[in-house]
């Protein structure tokens, strides 16, 4: 802006000046030089105007391109900013799914149903590894630990038919398993485990890892006979 108006100024200054040669060779005529005064003084006029007039709009040209890209800023900053929170919403609606996805995995005791038997477990544990069983049977005894509690189960009452019963105490929400008592546990084969006798010697049985448990407390007298 700045620049056009000096150029405005030096144009007007070289007009006087062409004028003002023009009238001293014109002195002698009074018309000629008032009239050549007066042209000088209105070209002057027009030229700063026209370059004051071509300043205002390159002005406004280049504010209205400033607000243009302005407003191109903003756009693009809140476009970004929904596409964050869409993210974001995504983001909490799979961990939202993730979590009713955990809730709704509930205890389902027919998926354990599967009609094993502790003569399958016993004579070939390794066809059974990983599958589900549940069985019932009577406590002989309780090993307790911080992490795992370990029940020796005689099943159906049979001292014959042992099986090794691992399991979280968390699923007992604070109750206690004790000896003699009667329960029916709904667990995953895991094969088999050894451990020794009070004679020392090894004694092998099949081993599960329990999910859920039913204590029905100290088993009747008769149980197993």
């Amino acid at each position: 802006m700045k620049l056009l108006i000096l150029i405005a100024f030096l144009g007007s200054l070289l007009l006087a000046a062409i004028f003002g040669t023009l009238s001293i060779v014109q002195r002698k005529d009074s018309r000629k030089l008032k009239r050549n005064l007066i042209i000088t003084a209105l070209s002057a006029i027009a030229f700063i105007a026209i370059f004051f007039w071509i300043g205002t709009y390159s002005g406004e040209s280049n504010r209205s391109a400033a607000s243009s890209s302005s407003s191109k800023a903003e756009s693009s900053k809140a476009k970004s900013s929904q596409e964050d929170d869409d993210s974001y919403e995504d983001t909490d609606s799979d961990d939202s799914d993730d979590e009713e996805s955990s809730s709704t995995e509930t205890f389902n005791a027919a998926d354990y149903n599967t009609g094993i038997t502790y003569e399958q477990l016993a004579r070939t544990p390794d066809d059974y590894k990983g599958k589900n069983i549940t069985l019932t049977g009577e406590v002989i005894q309780v090993v307790e630990g911080d992490d795992e509690t370990d029940l020796r189960v005689a099943v159906d009452g049979n001292y014959d038919n042992v099986i090794m019963v691992g399991y979280d105490p968390d699923i007992m929400n604070g109750s206690r398993i004790l000896e003699n008592d009667k329960i029916a546990f709904y667990a995953e084969s895991l094969g088999t485990t050894t451990y020794k006798s009070t004679m020392g010697g090894k004694i092998t049985v099949p081993l599960a890892l329990a999910k859920k448990i039913d204590d029905a407390g100290t088993a009747p007298d008769d149980y197993g006979d």
